[in-house]
Order: structure tokens, then C-alpha cells, then sequence
């Protein structure tokens, strides 16, 4: 089984965060960008943002921690692939 972050509609994200007077920074804009309508592992969603220029694993997780913590973005198992001999 591996972690992979869910995220609801793009704007639903963005308004849990002005609700609560939360910044919406670059890099959080960033991550849920690259988010919209996918179900990513965190290592995905970090080979997503250094092709944008952001090159910092410990943001990555410091913004999702936050994000999940704070919005309607989630976490869920998801199944390995099961390896072919």
C-alpha cells in the first residue's frame, strides 16, 4: 500500500484557505495545481513541482501537512502494483 493525497475542486481548496484568513502562497498554489482532478503520492506531486522550479522535499511536506490540516485535501491508501515474476 502507498500514501496518495486527494483533493477536491481547486476553488474549494482555495476557499477553505480565505475562510480562514489562511495565505495562499506560491508554493501552495503550486501544489494544488498540480493536484486538481489527480491522486498523487508525495513524490509525485515533488517530480511535478521541480519541473515548475521548486526544488524543496521539506516544503512539499511542510504545504501538505498544512493543506491537509487546514482544507479539504486528504489522504488515502492505494494498492501497489502487484509485480510480475
Amino acid at each position: 500500500m502507498k500514501w496518495v493525497i486527494i483533493m477536491d475542486e481547486r476553488e474549494k481548496v482555495f476557499s477553505d484557505l480565505r475562510k480562514n484568513n489562511i495565505r495562499i502562497t506560491k508554493q501552495r498554489r503550486a501544489i494544488i495545481d498540480v493536484l486538481e482532478g489527480k491522486h498523487l503520492t508525495i513524490q509525485e506531486i515533488y517530480n511535478e513541482l521541480r519541473k515548475r522550479g521548486y526544488n524543496n522535499l521539506g516544503t512539499v511536506y511542510n504545504n501538505i501537512d498544512f493543506l491537509l490540516e487546514h482544507t479539504s485535501v486528504g489522504l488515502k491508501t492505494k494498492p501497489l502494483p502487484v509485480e510480475q515474476e
